[in-house]
């Protein structure tokens, strides 16, 4: 089963992107397939840039299609 993973990313990105993978770590553990757009995008998508955001959120919903739970 594949599982999107949606949690916050901006703001404290250090404590969001380990809760994030902690999440991901969760999901492995009971068998689940994770994919979190968020911590993977912004290695070469810029949050910070409006543009690049907003395609990383746009590709990550496109995404959201093919997993079977949020």
């Amino acid at each position: 089963m594949k599982v999107f993973i949606c949690s916050p990313f901006a703001g404290d990105t250090v404590r969001n992107i380990l809760r994030a993978q902690g999440y991901c770590r969760k999901a492995v553990a009971e068998g689940r397939v994770p994919f979190a757009p968020h911590l993977y995008f912004p290695q070469f998508l810029e949050d910070e840039n409006p543009e690049e955001r907003e395609k990383g959120m746009a590709m990550g919903l496109s995404w959201l299609s093919h997993c079977d739970e949020l």
